[in-house]
């Protein structure tokens, strides 16, 4: 499925749950999954993944893209999306010695922080079961598109971070993240 046609079919089950659904003011977050949840339903969970966390054309660059995350995301998929990254960065060609993690975090803010905070703890939780850890792997992880919030975000993230994975990140200007991202892209092109 073509990027563009998937983010039409997002916005149409999302358009469709609102028209449903009157937008909540106040208490958004189980509206937001029980919206998540619509979108998953109705489409491939597996294209979806395809689409949001996805090795760059064959290279140790893994993208994740936050925008199309936060539209089917919810707590009963939480561990099939953890388990996707996971396994990515599990069955990585043995000939990469790490990866590099770029995160597209448009639209990310303290509401959606505390909306993934359970999905944070999995992430913990089942790569120490499966004896995953990204700090051992990880070369460097770009975020783009920081959220204006990042100051007020930042205190909540750093406790469930690994102290070698917060020397590794590296964090883009947001009037300069779109243009690098489509510069990493035409870099790893096959």
């Amino acid at each position: 499925m073509k990027n563009n046609d998937l983010q039409s079919k997002i916005e149409g089950l999302q358009n469709n749950y609102y028209s449903q659904n009157k937008k909540n003011t106040f208490f958004k977050k189980q509206q937001k999954y029980d919206c998540a949840e619509a979108v998953s339903n109705n489409l491939n969970l597996n294209e979806l993944l395809k689409n949001t966390i996805f090795r760059i054309n064959n290279t140790n660059h893994i993208f994740f893209h936050y925008p199309t995350f936060k539209s089917f995301a919810y707590p009963d998929n939480f561990s099939t999306i953890v388990n996707h990254f996971i396994d990515m960065c599990l069955t990585l060609p043995k000939h990469y010695d790490g990866i590099f993690l770029h995160i597209n975090w448009k639209g990310y803010t303290v509401s959606s922080h505390h909306r993934y905070t359970l999905l944070y703890e999995m992430f913990i939780d089942i790569g120490r079961q499966r004896g995953f850890e990204l700090e051992s792997i990880l070369h460097k992880l770009i975020l783009y598109n920081p959220p204006s919030m990042l100051k007020q975000i930042e205190p909540l993230i750093r406790p469930i971070i690994s102290p070698g994975v917060v020397q590794k990140i590296e964090i883009k200007k947001r009037e300069e993240s779109e243009q690098l991202i489509q510069n990493l892209f035409d870099s790893l092109k096959e």
